[in-house]
């Protein structure tokens, strides 16, 4: 996998289900051999707690570009939204870890896009979440457990049939379109 100049977006399983089959350390080291080449990629990270945060964590501490893509506003937790608006507010409350990471990864990025500006939620939004992602990308890297069902394989699938190629680090397998 050669990502010279490329996009590179995620998409992967949140902590639990992850951790069920591939180890939180492995995660750190694949991840690491893959983006600390002298690539130049840029990642998309899908924002999304587990393999997303992994990703977004690891591009922020080793200064690899990163955009988050954030499927609509609420997503972000209340108080970071809040510490994003405003310094002072940030400067009289203790983020817990989740929080965190999220209000680093955002203040960090190269380019923050939300889909859905407006308040509210629908299930549909991660999924337009995930077409962004994989229509503004070169590649995918997934960590993905083989289950055909939830958002990513959808996502899977839907990089294959835009001929985009996926790297499943759990498996070392490539899929092509």
């Amino acid at each position: 996998m050669t990502h010279l100049g490329k996009v590179i977006a995620f998409t992967g399983h949140r902590s639990e289900r992850l951790a069920a089959i591939f180890d939180e350390q492995d995660v750190f080291k694949h991840l690491y051999m893959l983006l600390t080449l002298p690539y130049q990629a840029t990642c998309i990270v899908g924002m999304a707690e587990g393999f997303d945060t992994y990703a977004g964590l690891l591009c922020r501490q080793y200064g690899i570009p990163y955009r988050c893509a954030i499927p609509f506003t609420q997503h972000i937790p209340h108080r970071v939204r809040r510490s994003i608006i405003s310094d002072q507010y940030r400067s009289t409350i203790t983020f817990n870890h989740r929080e965190e990471d999220y209000y680093n990864l955002v203040r960090d990025a190269k380019e923050i896009h939300i889909l859905h500006q407006e308040m509210g939620y629908n299930v549909a939004w991660y999924f337009e979440r995930d077409r962004w992602m994989v229509d503004h990308a070169d590649e995918v890297i997934a960590a993905w457990d083989g289950v055909k069902k939830g958002g990513t394989w959808e996502t899977i699938k839907y990089a294959v049939l835009q001929n985009k190629s996926v790297y499943n680090i759990i498996t070392g397998e490539y899929y092509h379109g």
